[in-house]
């Protein structure tokens, strides 16, 4: 019988060496495994830091864009509110003239001047950043004043009434574009404060809206002080 051991002891040797090495192999397996997983949890946190930090560029760059387009848009549209005035003054003295006899008149296209966008024009290439309706309509406003500021500067001189229709017809673009302007920067004012894009013609309305409810809140905290006071 010992002899029979003896005949098995290399074997049996042999088997525990083999079950050592599979066990020292499992655990360079496992151990490469549980430095892969750790490898790919960090390598995955770090991409979720940039993409972090990249949306909160994107909105620190999207807050600066709105807030430069809304006060560069604001003074223009001022401006558009200081001009249009004059030039329905303008319009009834031509009237006047006419009903007096007078056929012609200088076109006094240089009342509405060039208007100068620094800051469109240093910005342009960011545009694409707004939702794409308030991109659109940030574009057309832009291209609006471009387009109207003396435009009409060198008709010369015109038959007084066509003088005075024209005067009319851009008195009326102006308010347009006043109007324009003004629902565009209403819509620059919701994305700036983290809404969405209201939409075309409903800037005012989100505006009203904002106002109303800041109303109601002053009013709810009135009341519980009120109360507090009882």
């Amino acid at each position: 019988m010992v002899g029979i051991l003896k005949d098995f002891q290399p074997l049996v040797a042999s088997f525990f060496a083999v079950i050592a090495a599979l066990i020292g192999f499992g655990g360079v397996i496992y151990a490469h495994r549980q430095m892969w997983r750790n490898s790919e949890i960090e390598r995955t946190h770090r991409q979720q830091m940039r993409d972090a930090d990249a949306e909160a560029e994107e909105q620190r760059t999207l807050a600066s864009l709105t807030s430069a387009l809304s006060a560069e848009l604001s003074a223009m549209w001022n401006q558009l509110n200081g001009i249009r005035p004059l030039v329905d003054a303008q319009r009834v003295v031509y009237e006047e003239m006419s009903k007096q006899g007078v056929d012609r008149a200088p076109y006094p296209g240089k009342m509405v001047p060039e208007f100068q966008t620094p800051i469109f024009d240093a910005h342009v290439a960011k545009i694409g950043i707004l939702p794409a309706s308030l991109s659109f309509s940030v574009a057309k406003v832009y291209s609006s004043l471009k387009s109207i500021g003396g435009r009409r500067a060198e008709l010369g001189e015109q038959d007084i009434r066509l003088a005075a229709t024209l005067l009319k017809a851009m008195s009326l673009s102006l308010d347009v574009l006043a109007n324009d302007i003004h629902d565009t920067v209403m819509r620059l004012h919701a994305v700036r404060m983290g809404h969405s894009d209201p939409g075309i013609g409903s800037g005012d309305q989100f505006y009203k809206a904002q106002e109303s409810n800041k109303e109601g809140e002053m009013l709810s905290e009135r009341t519980r002080f009120d109360q507090s006071m009882w």
